[in-house]
């Protein structure tokens, strides 16, 4: 019948769906918002600012103190091309200098934690990475909210 919706549509539902966590009111307010939309551009739209509210309520979610550091990474030490990422051992060295008052092991709690709380991703080989939309959402956080104007670095 006329009212099949296109294939790109239904794999996009599919994943604001799964984006959605089964909370029913998001679904709801989304399912109505819409319903109405055969353009995929309004889909994807929708998708990506779904994402970006879930990881901006995680971020918010953490501590200062491991916001401060998630910013440290992400400003300074994530997938740097030249360097091929920062060593989680270096990163812990710069967090610890005199100046900064944190604890080796503080600083090694914090980065597990953020890796526990999927924010950041230690490789096997000790590189630490952030996921690009980390990187999109730390991206506004510096200039949206300025919220990087002191550092321990």
């Amino acid at each position: 019948d006329g009212d099949e919706l296109p294939k790109e549509l239904i794999e996009v539902g599919k994943k604001i769906v799964r984006s959605c966590n089964g909370l029913f009111l998001s679904l709801k307010v989304l399912g109505s918002f819409l319903g109405g939309q055969k353009r995929l551009k309004c889909w994807e739209r929708a998708l990506q600012k779904l994402r970006r509210i879930v990881l901006k309520i995680s971020f918010d979610a953490l501590k200062v103190e491991k916001k401060n550091m998630f910013l440290d990474i992400y400003c300074f030490f994530c997938n740097n091309v030249k360097w091929g990422g920062t060593m989680k051992e270096t990163i812990i060295q710069i967090w610890t200098n005199k100046k900064s008052g944190v604890e080796e092991q503080d600083a090694s709690i914090v980065l597990d934690m953020l890796v526990h709380q999927s924010m950041i991703k230690i490789e096997k080989d000790g590189v630490i990475k952030v996921h690009d939309q980390l990187q999109d959402m730390g991206r506004r956080i510096v200039e949206e909210e300025k919220a990087y104007k002191d550092t321990r670095i």
